[in-house]
């Protein structure tokens, strides 16, 4: 008998992660319509990296990082369950390249990945939510309307 069923019933399982280079693709896991990814990254430290996500700190240094994580907490807030889908690399950046290209031609031109959304110029903290916030509401209109989310769905 294993500690599992002793104590641990309401946890949820996280393989931990070698450290290592990955890419990773951050999505929203749909019933109907499976994963739906928005955003494309590498990193030699993921979990460090998912870390920077759920703080979402404001500097235009780390700017990608709120983007990224401001995304994920309209999406939970909006009840979508958002998952990261990692993988080693050997070549991360060639890698990650390769990623937005496939998933820019499986997405069509309804919308882009929030990797490739430039919000220039830089504005305030709240300037800055409302972009993601516009963005996260685009993607979830054009999710509803796109033909690949049907066809994950059968």
């Amino acid at each position: 008998m294993g500690f599992d069923n002793l104590f641990f019933q309401d946890f949820k399982k996280l393989d931990f992660p070698c450290n290592t280079d990955m890419v990773y693709v951050i999505g929203v896991q749909d019933d109907r319509k499976g994963f739906c990814p928005f955003y494309v990254g590498k990193s030699s430290n993921v979990m460090g990296r998912m870390g920077d996500y759920t703080r979402a700190h404001f500097d235009l240094s780390s700017l990608p990082d709120f983007h990224v994580g401001w995304a994920i907490r309209f999406f939970q807030c909006a009840n979508k369950k958002v998952e990261v889908k990692y993988k080693p690399s050997k070549d991360m950046s060639q890698e990650e390249n390769e990623w937005k290209k496939k998933l820019r031609l499986a997405l069509g031109n309804k919308f882009q990945l929030l990797t490739e959304t430039l919000f220039q110029p830089f504005g305030s903290e709240g300037e800055e939510k409302q972009k993601v916030r516009m963005y996260c509401e685009k993607f979830l209109n054009a999710l509803d309307d796109h033909p690949m989310a049907e066809a994950e769905s059968s």
